[in-house]
């Protein structure tokens, strides 16, 4: 059997027998393997915020 045939018979399975496939062989699925990724970005400090923050670093060297 060639890597070919053996890839089109795993496609025309449902999701449902993929997984039980994939767990039989012992690998993870790429269904499973998409990591969730945060969207969300971190806010940034306003121009107050890190006059602040670095007045207060600075005061401490000084």
């Amino acid at each position: 059997m060639l890597a070919e045939t053996a890839y089109q018979v795993i496609e025309a399975l449902n999701e449902k027998e993929k997984s039980r496939l994939y767990t039989m062989l012992g690998v993870q699925s790429a269904l499973n393997n998409k990591t969730k990724t945060s969207t969300k970005k971190k806010s940034l400090l306003s121009d107050a915020e890190a006059t602040e923050y670095l007045l207060r670093k600075l005061k401490k060297y000084s």
